[in-house]
């Protein structure tokens, strides 16, 4: 899914599914321009709005928030820049370990 975001804009639900929107160019280079960061904009606001049901969301962490806001989009329907989705991930138990241990859950 990382390597989607490269050049796109990925959504969807985390850990499940998630569909995305390609682009030619890499998105790094597109926001590098006025235009581009309009076209990110515009795309989201007539293609992938539409999409965001069910808990989906924009998945990617390479787009500034500032594009969302303009967007319009409420802050459930994307995550913020350099954050990952917290709500698929597990607790640890609570009671019989010290709990400034840490450990690793598999899945």
């Amino acid at each position: 899914m990382n390597k989607a975001m490269i050049n796109g804009i990925v959504f969807g639900v985390a850990d499940e599914s998630f569909g995305r929107i390609a682009f030619k160019r890499p998105l790094a280079e597109i926001l590098s321009q006025p235009s581009g960061v309009t076209a990110i904009r515009n795309t989201i606001i007539n293609k992938v709005i539409l999409e965001l049901t069910g808990g989906a969301k924009i998945l990617n962490n390479n787009i500034p928030e500032k594009i969302f806001v303009e967007a319009r989009l409420k802050q459930n329907q994307y995550l913020k820049p350099g954050q990952s989705d917290q709500s698929r991930e597990r607790k640890p138990r609570e009671g019989g370990e010290d709990e400034n241990k840490s450990h690793t859950i598999k899945r």
